[in-house]
């Protein structure tokens, strides 16, 4: 078991909205490779514990107003914001309800715990 010196960081900001994806920021820091791998790692994990399948946003993109982008551009803290579609989940092809969103949250907490057993800080 890791203590907390070791272990790594992440932080998610859960928006419920028409769109979905997972917003992953792209400061100019030096070492945003290596939170790419690391959000793509987490995205997978998602994907594996949870009905999350819209993806991520990709490219250049940048978002310098949320809560991901300045935590990690400023503390260097593995940061993004988690857009779930309030009308469709097309990962179950329904429209949620309370039964969906307790779902997702018992597999978030199974994504979280796989996280941070598998990166390294």
């Amino acid at each position: 078991m890791r203590t907390l010196g070791q272990a790594p960081h992440l932080a998610l900001d859960l928006h419920n909205d028409g769109g979905g994806r997972l917003h992953l920021s792209r400061p100019p820091i030096p070492t945003l490779e290596r939170h790419l791998s690391r959000m793509a790692a987490f995205e997978a994990l998602l994907r594996q514990h949870t009905w999350f399948t819209e993806g991520s946003t990709g490219g250049s993109y940048r978002n310098a107003g949320t809560l991901g982008d300045g935590w990690l551009e400023r503390f260097g803290i593995d940061a993004a914001v988690l857009e779930l579609h309030c009308h469709w989940i097309a990962g179950v092809a329904e429209h949620p309800t309370a039964r969906h969103w307790r779902a997702f949250g018992a597999g978030l907490a199974q994504a979280f715990y796989d996280y941070f057993e598998r990166v390294t800080p």
